[in-house]
């Protein structure tokens, strides 16, 4: 599949991997070259070679671009172990610790349309590589020069190439599954669940776990085939590409509904109503649940983009909180530091370093895993005995009402001076934002408007795709979709003005 004229990919790493157009920048030639700065990155120089797990999911040709980099870690000191059928991004994490690989690499796009494909890396700890690892798998590409004809052509050493069996470790993903969730409210209940994995492998990897730990629960699944264009969504598990997941909900009256997105490790939450949660909504209740129901204690780390609702409980519970930049590579990173008791963003992805008093710290993969925390999230409404949107109706009495809401922009091409952009935008923003006074201005990752009674707005260039993110979270949904409109508009003023 290699072409004459080979061009080294425009690389950035997001959270943990690199993503482009199939047949466009992603291809196969510019995978090889990836996965090159990927083996020249860990530098392993083990005899005999160590082994490296390769998975993929449903997307196109997917499979095809596994076998691709495994033939390129081959030329070098690794002994590649492709999967033989699909995997979710955190079931290849856990097989990445399980082998004590020195990384894993993972072919997906996650929650991106269908006419993209990625390659993620994974540390051998089992979550996304640091911001430093990323950077020079970067550097690696940068510096480094397209193969030559004779090593393009190579062969691949004989035998250095294995297929890696999935059911064993879909079975040890099960057990770990049991030793950190209450089964035994599973295997008591008959109560209706309905799980949506917007055509990814994750519902056949649920499944399994479910029917492995004897759970009772009434499951339907939605989408719960491979379909490389997703059924015409984006496997993203976001309201707007819900609405089968909502009207399942009601019609199986179900406690819940969960949305897994294309590799399974962000979660989406519909309450027993058919009403969406947003990710504020979502991890405030589960670490509500952690916090009061199970005595945990520890710090509470969110992504900037994530506001007061957990704030208010950390703060009733005396609980610091840090927030951190948007991409889980930043909560992994604090989750292994120890003494978390949630993390998470606001795209969905959530963590935890225990989820019971008495269990070992450390334990749980310091990972998103969208089927670890919707399971979590039905252990919460099977141990309180009430539907999702009970459960949320007590919280918000207690701590407020939540509206959140994101608003994307597309944006020609990518703001090459952010820190520019985010001085400019600060120099022009009104000391009132709709008639409250503004108490805090921070620029951790892009740029927050933090007011008086704790609503906030916040505008950042995405980290992954051409956009221009614009988010709220206040106690009325008109309030935020003012304020979103308002930061886009004068952020979009400010690139019109230098030109961005």
């Amino acid at each position: 599949m290699a072409s004459a004229d080979l061009t080294k990919p425009s690389v950035r790493f997001g959270t943990d991997g690199w993503r482009g157009v199939i047949g466009d920048d992603f291809t196969f030639d510019n995978v090889g070259l990836v996965a090159r700065a990927v083996a020249r990155t860990f530098e392993v120089r083990k005899r005999p070679p160590p082994a490296v797990p390769i998975g993929f999911d449903h997307r196109f040709m997917a499979d095809r671009f596994a076998l691709e980099a495994a033939g390129t870690l081959s030329r070098y000191a690794y002994r590649p172990l492709v999967l033989k059928d699909p995997a979710t991004s955190p079931l290849l994490s856990f097989i990445t610790r399980k082998m004590k690989a020195p990384f894993g690499v993972m072919i997906t796009a996650s929650h991106n349309p269908a006419i993209y494909c990625g390659l993620k890396v994974k540390g051998r700890f089992g979550g996304s590589i640091p911001q430093s690892l990323a950077a020079k798998i970067e550097k690696n590409l940068a510096a480094s020069e397209p193969p030559g004809p004779a090593e393009r052509g190579s062969p691949v050493p004989a035998g250095r190439i294995g297929r890696l069996a999935l059911e064993p470790y879909e079975d040890e993903y099960a057990k770990y599954l049991s030793s950190h969730l209450d089964f035994s409210l599973f295997r008591e209940s008959r109560s209706a669940v309905v799980l949506d994995s917007l055509y990814g492998p994750g519902g056949r990897i649920a499944e399994r776990a479910l029917r492995r730990n004897r759970s009772k629960l009434r499951v339907a699944y939605l989408h719960n085939a491979r379909d490389p264009l997703f059924g015409g969504l984006h496997p993203e598990p976001v309201e707007k590409y819900l609405a089968d997941l909502k009207l399942a909900v009601r019609r199986e009256r179900a406690v819940a509904g969960i949305a897994l997105d294309g590799d399974g490790d962000r979660l989406g939450i519909v309450d027993d109503q058919g009403r969406y949660l947003t990710p504020q909504q979502v991890f405030s209740l589960l670490l509500y649940y952690l916090v009061k129901d199970k005595g945990l204690k520890g710090r509470v780390v969110q992504a900037v983009s994530l506001g007061y609702l957990s704030e208010r409980i950390a703060r009733d519970f005396g609980l610091p909180v840090t927030e951190v930049p948007v991409g889980f590579k930043y909560v992994a990173a604090e989750l292994l530091k120890g003494g978390v008791v949630l993390g998470g963003e606001e795209s969905g992805g959530y963590g935890f370093t225990r989820t019971a008093r008495g269990s070992r710290e450390g334990s749980i993969l310091p990972e998103r895993d969208g089927i670890f925390s919707g399971l979590l999230f039905l252990e919460m409404t099977l141990a309180g005995k009430k539907t999702a949107g009970a459960l949320l109706k007590e919280l918000e009495g207690r701590y407020g009402p939540s509206s959140f809401m994101r608003v994307d922009v597309p944006i020609e091409r990518p703001i090459p001076d952010k820190s520019a952009f985010v001085s400019r935008l600060r120099s022009i923003l009104p000391s009132n934002w709709l008639g409250k006074k503004v108490a805090e201005v921070k620029t951790l990752d892009g740029l927050k408007i933090v007011l008086d009674d704790g609503s906030w707005v916040l505008t950042r260039p995405s980290g992954t795709e051409p956009l221009l993110r614009a988010y709220a979270e206040f106690p009325k949904k008109a309030d935020s979709v003012r304020s979103v409109a308002k930061i886009a508009g004068l952020a979009g003023a400010v690139m019109k003005e230098t030109r961005v």
